[in-house]
Formats: C-alpha cells, structure tokens, sequence
C-alpha cells in the first residue's frame, strides 16, 4: 500500500468562510484554491481524486520524511552545486536532460538529493519530486506520475485547472498503465500550460530511489518513459534520478535508445569525505555532550579518528552512530559511546563489503534490547513490513497495535528502542507514522544470514501467524450473530461504535497478508490451524465492515502452503452450479477456501503472473457467495 492522505483539496482549508482570497503566490496549495468567496470553496474533484492516487509521503518536504536527511555543516557543496547548476541552466557542462546520480548504499545520495530539492525549490526551480523507500511503503510504482502530475498542479494553477478537466472526463487515467498515466496526466496539460506558464520549461523533477520502487521491470519502465518523452520533446524537464547501480538500472541506462539523452554522476565511497565525516561528528557529538553536561574531555579526538575510520565513509553509519549515542532510551551518552567503540574493534576483520560494516551496528542495535521485548519489536517490523493499511478509518499505528494486541503505551515503549533506525510520530487519524531512516534496516531484518536470531521470518513469522488465527477464532467463539466482539488494545479517539469491526476487519485481512508475501511460508503447525478456521463467518461478518472485499495473492498464497494441506486449504470448485455462475458473470474460477461447515466459495481473477483471490461479503453489491 503507498503513503497516499486521504486529505482533500477543500479539506485544507476546512471550516473556512466568510472571507475572500485572491491572487495567492505564498504556497503551493494557495495556487491551488485561489477565489475563495463566502460560503463557496471551490471543489476540486479531479485533483482530490488524484491526491488520493499519489504517495504525498514522499514530497520532498512531506511532514512523514521530517526530519529527512540533509547534507550538514556545508558538506557535499561540490557536489550540489554542480547538480543545481545543471538543473537551473547556469552550466553547460552536463547537456543532457537526466542526471543520472548513483552510488553503493549509505553513501548519502538521499541526503545530496534532498538538500538539492530544497534549493531547487527555493527558486522556484523544482517541479516535483519522489523519496522514495521500500520499508516506509512509499514505492507504488503506478503511484510515480500520479504523484508528479499532483505536484505540478500543486506549483502551478494553469496545469491544475486544465489537469482537474481531463481527469473530469476520465477517471479511469489514475489506474490507467503508467505510459498512459504519463501521457495524459503530464504531457497532455503541459501542452497548453507551458504557454500560459513558461515558469515550466525550467524546473527540474527528482526521482530519489529508483530502485525502491516495487518491481525491477516497473524501474525500468520508469527510465524508459521518462527518457521516451525527452527524445520526442513532449515535456520540457529536467530529471534527477538517485539510485543504487543495479544491474538492470545500469541495462537500461546503457541502451542505444537512452544512452544519449543521460548524464552519469558517480558518487562512491571515498576517504575524500572523511573530513566532512569528522566536522559532522564533532559537531553533533558536542551537541550531545552539551545537552548532558558532559566534561570536555568526553568523546576524545583518538575517539572521534576511531569512529571516522569506522564509518568509512558511509553515511548512513555515521547518522545512525549519533542516533544511538544520543538515544534517550539508554544509559546515556558515555555508556552508548562505549558500546560503539567495542564495536569498532571488530570492524579490521570485516571484509570490504559496506553491509558488514553496517550489519555489525544494526547487531548491537538490536543486541540491547531487552530479552523480553525483542519478540515484540521482531512482530511489529514485520507486520509493518507485510501489512497494507486496510481500513482508511484507523491510524496505521493503532491497526498494528490492535493486530498484534498491544497498548498504545506498549507500542510506543517497543519502538523506542530502536530510535537510532526509525521514528515514530503519535498524529492521530493521520495514517502511517513510521518512518525507518534507511533502507537499510530492514534489509538487514529480512535476511536471515545477515540478522541471523532477530530475523523477522522463520519461527517470528510462524508464531505471529498463529497469534493471528487464535484472534480470530477468539473473536468468532465470544460473538453472538455475525456482530464482532474484538479486545480493542488501542481504542480510537473517541470510541466509537464501529471500532470492533475495524479491528476484524484488520485482523481477517492481516492474516491472508501474512500468508500471501514472498518469505511469509506457512509451516505445518500453522496450516493445522489455518484448516480450522470458520471462513464462511468471515465473508458473514464483513458484511457490515468497511472492507467492500479481502483480496488474496492466490498464487503465492498456496504456494506457501504446505503439500500435504494446500488442497485441505485451498483448491478449485468443481460444482456444476459454480461453473455455470462463472460463465455468467466473465472469466472468474470459483475456489472453496476451508472445510465443511466452515468452507466459504470465493472467486479469482487476474494473469498468469498475478491472480487475486476475492473474498466478498454476504450480501455485499458482488452478490452473495455461494456455499
């Protein structure tokens, strides 16, 4: 699921009347809802719809990203004066109109791009931009040009008003192929826009992680639209894009039909930076010891050469370095400091790989974590690794919590272990508030020969899946008809009467995402359990859940299920009357999910590649299953 608000165009300026507004230039949204009369705030259907298409979390100055990384104390000033001269014209060193920026991970591109981002914009030379993460689920690839398409709008009224028109008479353009999102969202309006604003013709997008973005095809696809509509001359930008050299990236770069029109800007790893390394640590260790009366003898300059060295020029390291000594959740700074330093006494026998580097600080992270907590946090990292935001009514934060039967103090006090890797913000209604601070964190947590004990698959997975069934079953055996009694662990502010039936909702809907991803294996002990559950109740019970349908990724799904219980499970109808409804109704199989008294007849559709199991809800407007 991307980070898309489900905040509207009139919405930000709710509860506004009696006044009149004209000829805003402030912000981006003024541009936007400029003519406000009395008691009539112009509606923007179109571009609400499109909001609701787009990953506003991944803004360049997205409230979700705050703080992002920056580059600090005047570091990296070659480097991004050389992008900002490109972008801006003021060189004609780079002719090209992508600027291809590359390197191994946490060398600090995001931080390059960002701080780029926000001179571009200060200039009013930034037409859009993309941050783009895996684990902070901001990498829908079909949410890439909605998003961008959404920020021209944002910076200028002339595309919005004719963008708002087309996606009046075609609202199918926001789940439309991408080459089409891109052609009508962007190349379209900007036909008559750039003649109206020639402000246009001299910003610049930023796409910063390519390769997050779900799906090595999609990344490709990504390039090679862009690249299509430089060559024809159909939009006027320039395009930053900021990846790690994979090699289906550098494939694609390097092609014939590509190659001329890009630009590459190599960022490696280099004793070079080691100097802006020290001034960072200097500066933000003196924070630190400041803020906790420290003698000045603390963090000694031996220290500080020790930890440069350790870095390595990596970043990332060193960001998450200063996080953990300034953790609040710890003995303090010295102790932090210490457990550092132990650490770097192991790095000469690391081999050159930067991820062994990094791989031995996330093993002390996660090394001081209390025994009786680390079983928590291994279960809400992966949840939130697997699990979509299902029911747009609740904070993401208060569904895990509900799932996973926590506290609203219990899921806080958890996550404040691991502020050196991610941050988590309390907005309520304000869906998704984690934010990991790289990539990298996960990647590590999702490997088993790199996180080895706290590997968020395997027996976590397995334990995990099971708490989930029993919940549901718990849920099932207390309720009396098909209305939910659920144990709400994280109530809404204010109760509601609804809350129950959210958390099933989440539940049902957790418990298929736990089984249907890639690594989410179903062992033998959880497919006994699985086998049991009252399926037909579910479809039952969602009837009066916000959820129109639980979709399933079928091919996956039964593919994690063991042999000896895939058809117990799982398996195609072969009932004459499910055959003649399948006819009826198109190119749908009929599959039983279950057994007996409780086995439910859902439909699939979908590809070879993908194929998506539907489970509807009795008297739902898909008309009821059939038992």
């Amino acid at each position: 699921m991307s980070g898309s608000s489900s905040m509207s165009t009139s919405q930000m300026f709710g509860g506004a009347h009696h006044f009149s507004v004209n000829n805003l230039n402030q912000t981006a949204i003024d541009k936007l809802t400029c003519n406000i009369h009395v008691n009539n705030i112009p509606e923007r259907p179109g571009l609400d719809r499109l909001l609701a298409h787009s990953m506003r979390d991944a803004f360049h100055d997205s409230s979700s990203r705050w703080p992002p990384p920056r580059c600090h104390y005047d570091s990296r000033q070659e480097l991004r004066s050389q992008i900002t001269d490109w972008a801006t014209g003021r060189s004609a060193q780079i002719a090209e109109k992508v600027l291809w920026m590359y390197g191994p991970f946490g060398v600090g591109k995001s931080a390059i791009a960002q701080t780029c981002a926000d001179t571009l914009a200060g200039e009013d030379a930034l037409g859009g931009s993309l941050f783009l993460s895996r684990p902070n689920n901001r990498n829908n690839p079909d949410y890439i040009f909605p998003s961008l398409a959404f920020q021209l709008a944002l910076n200028s009224p002339e595309f919005a008003n004719l963008l708002e028109q087309i996606i009046l008479r075609r609202q199918t353009l926001l789940t439309a192929a991408r080459y089409i999102q891109f052609e009508e969202l962007i190349v379209k309006p900007l036909r008559e826009a750039i003649t109206k604003d020639p402000r246009i013709q001299q910003w610049t997008i930023i796409l910063d992680g390519l390769d997050e973005v779900d799906g090595t095809e999609a990344q490709c696809d990504i390039i090679d639209i862009v690249v299509a509509s430089i060559r024809s001359q159909t939009t006027p930008f320039r395009w930053l894009i900021v990846s790690r050299p994979e090699p289906h990236i550098q494939r694609t770069m390097r092609a014939e039909d590509v190659i001329p029109y890009v630009s590459k800007l190599d960022i490696p790893l280099s004793p070079k930076n080691d100097h802006e390394i020290l001034t960072f640590f200097t500066k933000e260790l003196g924070k630190i010891r400041k803020q906790y009366n420290l003698p000045s003898s603390w963090c000694s300059e031996a220290n500080l050469a020790t930890l440069v060295k350790f870095a390595n020029g990596l970043w990332v390291v060193v960001d998450t370095i200063v996080r953990f000594i300034g953790s609040s959740k710890s003995l303090g700074p010295t102790e932090q400091l210490r457990l550092v330093l132990s650490v770097t006494e192991k790095s000469s026998s690391l081999s050159a790989n930067p991820l062994a580097r990094m791989d031995l600080f996330y093993d002390l992270i996660m090394r001081q974590i209390p025994a009786n907590v680390i079983s928590t946090i291994r279960k809400i990292l992966l949840l939130n690794s697997v699990y979509g935001t299902y029911v747009a009514q609740v904070n993401h934060i208060c569904e895990l919590a509900n799932i996973l039967g926590l506290t609203r103090e219990g899921f806080f006090a958890a996550c404040d272990f691991l502020q050196s890797v991610l941050s988590l913000k309390d907005h309520e209604h304000k869906g998704k508030t984690f934010h990991f601070y790289h990539t990298s964190f996960m990647e590590y947590m999702s490997h088993p020969e790199r996180s080895t004990v706290f590997w968020i698959y395997g027996d976590c997975l397995e334990e995990l899946q099971q708490e989930v069934i029993r919940r549901i079953n718990d849920v099932h055996s207390r309720s009396k008809g098909n209305t939910p009694v659920t144990i709400i662990t994280y109530p809404r502010p204010p109760p509601n009467e609804e809350d129950h039936i959210l958390v099933y909702c989440s539940l049902v809907c957790s418990l298929f995402q736990l089984c249907d991803r890639y690594h989410c294996v179903v062992s033998p002990s959880t497919a006994a359990l699985l086998i049991n559950v009252q399926f037909s109740r579910i479809a039952k019970t969602l009837k009066h859940s916000p959820c129109n349908e639980v979709v399933v990724g079928l091919n996956l799904f039964k593919k994690n299920l063991p042999d000896e219980y895939r058809d117990k499970i799982i398996r195609q109808s072969k009932s004459p009357l499910h055959m003649i409804r399948s006819r009826l109704q198109g190119d749908r199989t009929r599959f039983i999910l279950g057994r007996g008294k409780s086995e439910l007849v859902c439909w699939a559709d979908g590809s070879d590649l993908v194929t998506r199991l539907h489970i509807i809800p009795f008297g739902s407007r898909f008309g009821q299953p059939w038992r």
